[in-house]
């Protein structure tokens, strides 16, 4: 397949007599290139994390993928036809129009260190010398629109960046990201520490302090924290992390008896439930062993599930 990079798109409409011109964005955060490919490529994020987009994928291959993208400019929607593929190691292109502009945009990531990246985004709009006129306005819109795209987008790459500073990692890590691995929500793509954490301990929760409604966070948002949750009689039992991808689901409400995971819409069931009625309330997870000791909540965690 034949895949022009950005340079050379911009080439072919200045032989066609169009004016171009570009302005650039930059971000850094704790997060590694991989986590920046991820997110760029990551399908269906799009319609959970994004306020301004509503996007309808048509094609998706290994690296490349064509949407209707429906963005918001000032609160109008306007409908582009958006085609987007790597280029190269650690770059990517995508391209759009919009009435009498072409945009072409270069997406790089660089490695400053081995868990800080740098994300350099080029935006190229190209016309005619009349409409080009505009640019002033245009670079504007476009800085003001990746200042909202980072501030939605940045959480995600850095809450995986964290993730792997606890020793997480993800499938696929170490090739450029699949798009395709990307539509299914059901699929655990966070791999767990190995060899694996040390558990934590954690004090014991009275049930005084649980409070119908209430909720307990214990330890960290990862897959040994727990969070319980009182439902009258029944203490409800909720990871603080989503498998699929790693999203924290600490704020997370808890609706028709799941969590919905606030990136990709995943639904999360209670891990356990303990039931308070009865007389010796007890219940597992994969990583806990529950159980109301002298109206206390007393929570075991083991680190290893075959153990």
């Amino acid at each position: 397949m034949v895949k022009l990079s950005h340079d050379a798109i911009v080439e072919r409409l200045e032989a066609f007599g169009m004016v171009h011109r570009s302005v650039q964005c930059v971000t850094e955060g704790e997060y590694q290139p991989a986590d920046v490919d991820w997110n760029n490529k990551d399908v269906v994020h799009r319609n959970f994390v994004h306020s301004r987009i509503d996007d309808v994928v048509c094609v998706i291959e290994k690296d490349l993928q064509a949407s209707l993208s429906y963005q918001k400019v000032l609160g109008i929607p306007f409908p582009l036809i958006l085609v987007h593929y790597d280029t190269g190691p650690n770059e990517q292109a995508h391209f759009v129009t919009a009435l009498a502009w072409t945009m072409i945009t270069r997406h790089q990531f660089i490695a400053l260190s081995e868990t800080r990246t740098r994300a350099v985004t080029t935006y190229t709009v190209a016309s005619t010398r009349f409409w080009m006129v505009l640019w002033p306005v245009i670079r504007r819109l476009l800085q003001i629109n990746h200042r909202t795209l980072m501030s939605e987008d940045t959480p995600l790459r850095e809450r995986r960046g964290r993730l792997r500073s606890w020793g997480y990692s993800y499938r696929g890590d170490g090739a450029p990201v699949d798009i395709r691995t990307t539509i299914s929500v059901a699929a655990n793509n966070l791999v767990f520490p190995d060899p694996p954490a040390e558990p934590p301990t954690f004090a014991p929760v009275a049930l005084a302090r649980l409070a119908d409604g209430a909720r307990v966070l214990l330890g960290r948002s990862d897959h040994l924290g727990l969070q319980l949750r009182r439902q009258g009689s029944r203490v409800e039992a909720y990871a603080r992390l989503c498998p699929h991808e790693g999203a924290e689901l600490d704020d997370v409400e808890v609706r028709d008896g799941c969590q919905s995971c606030p990136w990709h819409g995943r639904e999360l069931p209670p891990l356990a439930v303990l039931d308070l009625a009865d007389d010796a309330p007890v219940a597992d997870t994969r990583w806990h062993h529950i159980a109301v000791v002298d109206d206390a909540i007393h929570v075991t965690v083991r680190s290893d599930p075959s153990d």
